[in-house]
Order: structure tokens, then sequence, then C-alpha cells
């Protein structure tokens, strides 16, 4: 009965990148609101009739947009660039697209790298988020080892208790 009431729906190749075991439920909340792609940026209010700045407020550059907010800002770059070499991960960035095709296809399973992987990569995008409300709506900013300490203090707090 349950099965003939449910609607199909197709499965999303990212489905085990949000909710796992390992990634912390709001790292998960904030990555599945990315991959839908339903959080609120600045393109996104503006194409509301919103008359505000789309500039973005990490590098003051260029204009905030979901590809560019994740990972091609230039404080976001390297703060995934860093976090791909602790990881011990050598190659080039790639786009976001990009980043989630091969976070749901090249880092399935239950290996330890997977696993931490795919924590560092859901951390990445909530820690980015959280800086980027905080300069919005506190005008309060941090610099990139102030993000990463954060973040990697968290991801090894999380790993410790979970990865054993």
């Amino acid at each position: 009965m349950y099965h003939q009431l449910r609607e199909d729906y197709p499965k999303m190749p990212w489905r085990k990148l949000t909710f796992n075991n390992y990634v912390v439920p709001r790292w998960g909340f904030i990555l599945n609101l990315a991959l839908q792609p339903r959080l609120h940026t600045k393109d996104k209010v503006a194409g509301c009739g919103s008359m505000i700045d789309q500039t973005c407020e990490l590098c003051k550059e260029e204009n905030e947009t979901m590809q560019h907010l994740f990972f091609e800002c230039k404080v976001t770059r390297e703060v995934w660039e860093r976090l791909l070499k602790w990881q011990g991960i050598q190659r080039s960035l790639m786009t976001w697209d990009e980043e989630v095709e091969l976070a749901s296809k090249e880092m399935e399973g239950k290996t330890q790298k997977a696993e931490v992987y795919r924590m560092t990569l859901a951390s990445c995008i909530y820690y980015i988020w959280i800086e980027r409300n905080s300069r919005i709506f506190k005008a309060k900013s941090q610099q990139v080892d102030g993000i990463l300490r954060a973040l990697v203090q968290d991801i090894f707090r999380e790993a410790i208790g979970k990865l054993r």
C-alpha cells in the first residue's frame, strides 16, 4: 500500500553525500540545500525582485551565484584547495558540479578516505555558508586560516568518534 501511494521520484546520485552516518546533521542540511540548489544566494534573492548588491561578500570581486560561491570565489577556492591537500589529494580544483559528481561517484563506499572526503565536503560547504552569512548579517569576518582551523577541528572531533 505504501509503495502504491508514494510517487516515484528519481534517485539523485548525490543523495548519499548528505545523509550518511558520518556527516553532522547541520552540515548535511546545508549541503542538501546547496545540492538542490536551494540556498538563497544573492543572485536568487535579486531574481525575486529585491534590489540588493549582488557582489560576493567573500571576495568582493564577482556576483554571488552558487557556482561562484562553491568554488570559483578566490576565498572558497583557497579553503577547498587547502582541505584537499590536507587530505592528501593532489589534483586541480573543479567546478561545483564537477566536485559533486566526483564525490558522488568516486568517493562512494565505506573506506575511511571516502568518509573523510564526504565529511570534509559537507563541512566546507557549511563553514563557507556560515562565513558568508556572518559577513552579511553580523559584519564579522574571519581570515581563511580561522575558517580552516574551526573546520578541521570539527572534522577531527566528529571523525574520532565515528571512524574508530
